[in-house]
């Protein structure tokens, strides 16, 4: 969809792009005759403001194709083998009897990473690790691998997969690429969740906007460092984490009747 409406740059057939890390926005022209768009594509742009230029559309398997982020729920679990060597990382993560392998490349960027993962694996001492990120395609080195860009990796108690989050926000689903970080703390007047994007958990108003705008949530207003949505008579506000170790985003609901910024 795209979010200009009159003026300039709110043609017919203009759509508005959100990166699914939350980085860049972009709007380009989608000329008639074209298949339509889906929920996600891949595309080059020439520059421009309010509107870009469309160039062309970039399949997978080209070099410059970058996939959908990967689910990060799908990425927990107790450390069973790892390997460093200063440029990239190799973990394989152990969950529910699946074993899967992560290679985490250098575009390391979310909080400091665990240092001492392989000395405690050394001395067979168990730890939970929660890696999110954004995925390329796989390296000639480590095929079977999960290849993962602008990571983060965090220890955690336990892993929460989304089914097992109670209760969940009222009509809102977490977008791929995030993750619950244990459960809400349910208190009289609102009820509380941290989640993990990786590296787009240092803008999490501009990473859950596009889910929110999908989902239908309207509102959006931004105070400090909040940001407050608005679905019939549901409220959840988006609180930017602190940065450094456990300083994860929040999402919060307010009770129903307690006052927020949206009408």
């Amino acid at each position: 969809m795209n979010s200009i409406t009159t003026g300039e740059g709110s043609a017919p057939n203009s759509y508005q792009l959100a990166s699914p890390t939350g980085l860049r926005n972009g709007r380009f022209g989608w000329q008639d005759g074209r298949s339509a768009l889906g929920t996600y594509v891949c595309v080059r742009l020439i520059g421009g403001a309010p509107m870009s230029g469309f160039s062309g559309v970039v399949s997978p398997g080209e070099p410059d194709y970058v996939p959908e982020a990967t689910a990060a729920t799908d990425s927990c679990g107790l450390v069973t083998h790892y390997a460093a060597d200063g440029s990239h990382m190799l973990i394989t993560l152990t969950a529910s009897g699946v074993t899967t392998e992560y290679r985490l490349e250098s575009q390391f960027a979310g909080d400091n990473a665990p240092t001492d993962i392989g000395d405690r694996l050394s001395t067979i001492t168990p730890q939970l690790l929660l890696i999110t990120g954004r995925q390329a395609p796989p390296d000639a080195g480590t095929p079977n691998a999960i290849n993962l860009h602008e990571y983060n990796v965090a220890r955690v108690t336990s892993c929460t997969p989304l089914s097992r989050v109670s209760p969940q926000p009222a009509r809102f689903v977490l977008p791929l690429g995030c993750a619950y970080i244990g459960q809400p703390a349910v208190g009289g007047d609102q009820t509380r969740w941290k989640f993990d994007c990786g590296w787009a958990s240092n803008n999490a108003r501009g990473t859950l906007a596009p889910a929110f705008t999908m989902q239908g949530w309207t509102c959006g207003i931004a105070v400090t460092a909040t940001a407050t949505w608005a679905k019939g008579s549901d409220r959840l506000v988006i609180i930017e984490g602190p940065g450094g170790f456990g300083g994860y985003p929040q999402l919060a609901q307010p009770r129903a009747g307690i006052e927020t910024g949206c009408p």
